[in-house]
């Protein structure tokens, strides 16, 4: 029972303007935006994007827990439009892979094979 009642706890903070829970900054961005243009970028957006507003508004509430995600070419297309970045649109820190070397590999498989690492 605690379980439901979590699920919609989560749900309602979503809702009340708690971004830090949001996949995308999308909204945050756009409410720190003046009343009249905040209005006609919720309203023409999906317009432009060719989306519904159901849609539209499944993308500006997403919750970081969720595994939809926006299409690269809309969220990129929604990036110009508030004049940003794609990065800056993305409510999770993005780590940089670790790219190994011939060399790192090496010598990984060498301390794996003498026993010296698990």
């Amino acid at each position: 029972m605690s379980n439901n009642t979590n699920k919609i706890v989560n749900k309602l903070t979503l809702l009340n303007g708690h971004y830090q829970h949001r996949k995308y900054k999308i909204l945050e961005i756009i409410d720190q935006m003046p009343t009249n243009k905040n209005k006609q970028y919720k309203k023409e957006i999906p317009r432009i994007l060719n989306i519904t507003r159901q849609t539209w508004s499944v993308w500006l509430n997403t919750s970081i827990a969720d595994t939809l995600e926006i299409p690269s070419i809309k969220l990129a297309q929604i990036a110009k439009l508030l004049n940003t970045t794609t990065e800056q649109l993305i409510n999770i820190e993005i780590k940089m892979p670790q790219i190994q070397t011939e060399e790192q590999k090496f010598q990984n498989q060498l301390l794996k094979d003498t026993k010296l690492v698990k």
